[in-house]
């Protein structure tokens, strides 16, 4: 009787008489290799489970990176290095759009980036 060249499963002949144990050794071997590969891929499975970031309080690795918003958005989404540098430096100091007043002296202010530092910068008006 022939075999199966990578299992080894018993192959009847036409003219061979049919044989419930030679079908039975068939469905063992053929069970306990896909156990084999069945547990394989549960492993890869829980191995790559294993390094996702939990949806609560995920601790991030390596350098994830965001989408970065439009200026005129004020949701949840996350706002990038990018985005808040870009809000920072759209709230240019030129123009100094707020104002104080500290016994009756009066004082406009803004923000600038200044060597990558967040300054507060005011002048008496």
């Amino acid at each position: 009787m022939e075999k199966t060249p990578n299992y080894g499963l018993k192959k009847p002949a036409q003219i061979d008489f049919y044989d419930v144990d030679d079908f039975n050794h068939n469905a063992d071997i053929i069970d306990e290799e896909l156990k084999k590969v069945s547990n394989e891929i549960e492993t890869k499975i829980n191995t790559e489970f294993e390094k996702k970031a939990d949806l609560n309080s995920p601790a991030f690795t390596g350098t994830p990176t965001a989408p970065t918003q439009s200026a005129s958005d004020n949701s949840t989404k996350l706002a990038t290095t990018a985005y808040v540098t870009r809000a920072i430096n759209n709230h240019v100091t030129a123009e100094m759009p707020h104002q104080f007043t500290v016994n009756g002296v009066t004082y406009r202010w803004g923000l600038a980036v200044i060597n990558g530092v967040v300054n507060v910068l005011y002048e008496e008006i």
